[in-house]
């Protein structure tokens, strides 16, 4: 896991456990809930696709939220020492306005998607990225200090 996270020391995990509870049955729910689904109405293909997307958005959504973690504890840091921080403070406020905006897209995407998707891959999209963003919460905070 450390091979894949890319870091040596360990970040502190900022929320509580609640909420990676909630992450954890939300996401197994789904998760049971689309694979029962997929038996039913879809045939075997559509639910491999459905389990390697879910898997691929985990480990994504990890690697964002890791990031996004080490972003926060960084700027917490630069809090305590003002002279240092405002050369970078502009290129920051950018990025930050475009994580925003990508994460405005992604949202409104399974929206829009419908238009254009037959139903069967929407709902493979669309549970795949609510389990992934989910049980990525979990890992999270199971590669992190707690």
């Amino acid at each position: 896991m450390e091979l894949f996270l890319g870091r040596k020391t360990k970040l502190k995990y900022p929320f509580s456990k609640f909420r990676v509870y909630f992450n954890a049955v939300a996401g197994s729910i789904a998760l049971l809930i689309s694979i029962c689904l997929l038996l039913s109405y879809s045939d075997a293909l559509a639910i491999f696709i459905y389990l390697l997307l879910s898997f691929v958005l985990t480990l994504l959504s990890l690697r964002l939220k890791l990031y996004l973690l080490e972003r926060m504890e960084k700027m917490e840091l630069e809090e305590d020492y003002p002279e240092t921080v405002e050369p970078e403070r502009c290129f920051l406020n950018w990025r930050l306005i475009m994580i925003v905006a990508l994460l405005v897209l992604v949202l409104v995407f399974p929206v829009i998607s419908t238009l254009f998707v037959s139903p069967l891959w929407w709902f493979i999209g669309f549970s795949g990225f609510v389990v992934g963003m989910s049980l990525s919460e979990v890992l999270l905070f199971l590669s992190v200090a707690h």
